[in-house]
């Protein structure tokens, strides 16, 4: 438990655990602009607080502003670079961003990560033969057709 004080827009004082639970609750929400307040007011109090930071990226690839998503995911990746999840939620902004090569190499090094992690490996199959997954996905629809 973080007992680290920070404030909600409101001016109430929580912790920044309670601020970052209530930053998911308004993330689920859709309330993407009251999260990333949140998760910002975290990051003055906490500068290290990964999942903060990791959240204003998915944040920002909410909205497709994909250059800040990098831009946030290689600071939690600076912070801590073992956990799987920060390079693949890079990838998919890269990929966006149209930098094939290097979404490539985030994917890499996720999968090495969390090998058994069966969404990266399944996102870098999709990247590395696209031909192969629309494919798969036909010969699916077929078969569903068929019965």
């Amino acid at each position: 438990m973080n007992a680290q004080k920070t404030s909600n827009s409101d001016g109430v004082e929580l912790t920044v655990d309670s601020a970052y639970l209530q930053a998911l609750e308004h993330f689920a929400g859709g309330r993407y602009s009251q999260a990333d307040k949140l998760c910002t007011a975290i990051i003055n109090a906490l500068p290290t607080h990964i999942d903060a930071i990791n959240l204003i990226g998915v944040i920002a690839q909410k909205v497709n502003q994909h250059a800040i998503a990098v831009e946030q995911f290689q600071k939690a990746i600076d912070i801590d670079n073992s956990r799987g999840l920060l390079y693949y939620n890079v990838a998919l902004s890269l990929k966006q961003l149209g930098r094939k090569t290097e979404a490539i190499q985030a994917l890499n090094t996720a999968h090495n990560l969390e090998p058994e992690n069966s969404q990266i490996a399944d996102y870098l199959q999709g990247i590395l033969n696209p031909d192969k997954k629309a494919q798969d996905l036909l010969v699916e629809a077929t078969s569903h057709h068929q019965s």
